[in-house]
């Protein structure tokens, strides 16, 4: 099972966000619908937590999208089943 997360600085943002795999013999990477952003400088501990949740909130396995026959390109099951990640309690004081 293939998870994918990307962490990525802007400025003086960091930013983790999570990817979804799709299917298949070559499976594509999409971003997902889970993301945060911390001020640098990030403590080990904190980035360690985004990345973990954003692992978390990876989808593997999701259907290629099909962009032709259907303009949202994921069937409707994947859409009606997003969740949020839950936040860790050190991310309430931010």
């Amino acid at each position: 099972m293939i998870r994918s997360a990307v962490v990525d600085v802007r400025g003086s943002r960091l930013l983790v966000s999570s990817y979804w795999v799709t299917e298949g013999a070559y499976p594509a990477l999409i971003q997902g619908d889970w993301a945060d952003a911390a001020e640098e400088p990030v403590a080990e501990a904190v980035l360690g937590s985004m990345v973990r949740a954003a692992l978390a909130a990876s989808r593997p396995g999701v259907p290629y999208p099909d962009f032709r026959n259907n303009q949202e390109g994921y069937s409707k099951p994947h859409v009606s089943e997003k969740k949020k990640s839950p936040r860790p309690a050190s991310y309430a004081s931010r």
